[in-house]
């Protein structure tokens, strides 16, 4: 990190794949799939939580966000050191768009676990082992300026509400 920068850690936010539950690589990782509900409940923070490596994907479609994006690059990384070369669908700029696509069966994508609001029950979900599919969200300021009053209250208020998930 740049000497410029002051950075606050806010909250962290845990990268899944999701993939539609009538696809047939599903067979064979029940043990790890995650339901929209084990998400809500946050199990897939627990240690006990299986995690999974990327490699029985090599074959599913892919629904991967544009050139540019951090999640696109971490996706790459990820299906890489699992040795995946990916079969792209689709490439969309949107994550959020991307996650829709995949719960109407189009493709397999990476998401963030705060991103599953309700049910879905044609929706599987893995917890990935890789440290890239953990993020941490800083409130980044210049280090060579002043931090006022009102300021340093709202990266307090932010920490404290975030603080169990960081």
């Amino acid at each position: 990190p740049n000497d410029s920068f002051r950075r606050t850690p806010i909250f962290k936010d845990n990268v899944l794949l999701a993939v539609p539950a009538s696809y047939s690589v599903n067979h064979g990782l029940e043990g790890a799939a995650l339901t929209a509900t084990d998400i809500l409940f946050r199990r897939n923070l627990r240690a006990d939580c299986p995690a999974i490596t990327l490699e029985a994907f090599a074959e599913v479609p892919f629904l991967l966000l544009t050139q540019g994006n951090n999640l696109r690059t971490r996706s790459f990384t990820m299906l890489r050191d699992a040795g995946v070369s990916p079969c792209i669908r689709l490439q969309v700029t949107q994550l959020i768009t991307a996650y829709h696509l995949a719960c109407s069966g189009l493709g397999a994508t990476f998401i963030s676990d705060w991103m599953v609001l309700y049910d879905h029950d044609d929706m599987l979900y893995y917890k990935i082992d890789h440290p890239l599919a953990v993020r941490t969200f800083d409130v980044v300021s210049s280090s060579r300026n002043y931090l006022s009053k009102p300021q340093k209250a709202f990266i307090d208020l932010l920490r404290n509400y975030y603080r169990p998930y960081l």
